[in-house]
């Protein structure tokens, strides 16, 4: 996740960097593109965020800065899919 220009700025602009391990194109038969759309619908601007914006990519596809830059939001053990 990026927040620009900064965390402490009055007016936030939120970017979510969905990094895949590797490059499929969907996830049990929905897109990733319909799953970024369902996954930001899910946080809407107010407030200090005035814009809340997504990337489903892989780390191939982000530079060093992006990645470095970004703070995690790892949802690796929030919830457990079943085999």
């Amino acid at each position: 996740m990026q927040a620009s220009p900064s965390w402490e700025s009055n007016e936030i602009n939120l970017l979510f960097l969905f990094i895949l391990r590797q490059e499929a194109e969907e996830f049990d038969g929905t897109t990733w593109s319909e799953l970024l759309g369902k996954w930001l619908a899910l946080v809407e601007p107010g407030g200090r965020y005035q814009s809340i914006e997504g990337l489903v990519a892989t780390l191939d596809d982000l530079t060093g800065r992006d990645y470095v830059e970004s703070d995690v939001l790892d949802l690796d053990f929030v919830t457990t899919r079943p085999a």
